[in-house]
């Protein structure tokens, strides 16, 4: 009796897969070598002090991110928001959802990520040496390169799907 009323009263969300990212070798290799670029660009032209600071610049720019993405969340009042986190799994590495997210609210965040985060930095540049503006906005391109490749093989697809971040792909499914 109690089972019977248990499954009447339960809700069932079903998803179907259309499309995954899978993290590619020659996916992972092209953000290597994206990253490897900048540091070896901040190295030739700033010398040790171009490698320090990119090294520094890694958490400064992720504690950016996260602050700028928990305020566009909450400006858009994304129900997700309650399903993000950070997460070290590379090449996707930041603040990304562990939940499903519709790939409208994930192209909304990141399109403000871009946009507003470079103009974040790029107002520090009176205030903070050269070598630092550019390890942050070296860092902040690397961080957000694998997004947007994901989010451009998902562009053909419906908006009002769902898009889930795992450990070796980024899947897309509809309602």
């Amino acid at each position: 009796m109690k089972d019977k009323k248990l499954s009447e009263n339960s809700t069932f969300y079903h998803y179907t897969l259309i499309k995954k990212a899978i993290y590619t070798p020659a996916f992972i290799m092209v953000c290597i070598c994206f990253n490897f670029f900048f540091l070896i660009c901040d190295i030739a032209y700033f010398k040790l002090e171009g490698l320090e600071t990119f090294v520094l610049a890694i958490p400064i720019v992720c504690l950016l991110q996260i602050i700028l993405i928990k305020i566009v969340l909450r400006t858009i009042q994304d129900a997700s928001r309650r399903f993000w986190s950070i997460r070290f799994n590379f090449p996707c590495i930041g603040y990304l959802p562990t939940g499903f997210v519709s790939l409208k609210s994930l192209h909304r965040v990141h399109a403000h990520l871009l946009l507003v985060g470079t103009a974040v930095i790029a107002v520090s540049y009176a205030w903070v040496p050269s070598s630092y503006f550019n390890s942050f906005i070296f860092v902040h391109l690397c961080l957000l390169l694998p997004r947007y490749i994901i989010l451009w093989k998902f562009k053909k697809l419906k908006p009002s799907g769902f898009v889930k971040f795992n450990d070796n792909d980024a899947s897309y499914y509809i309602s």
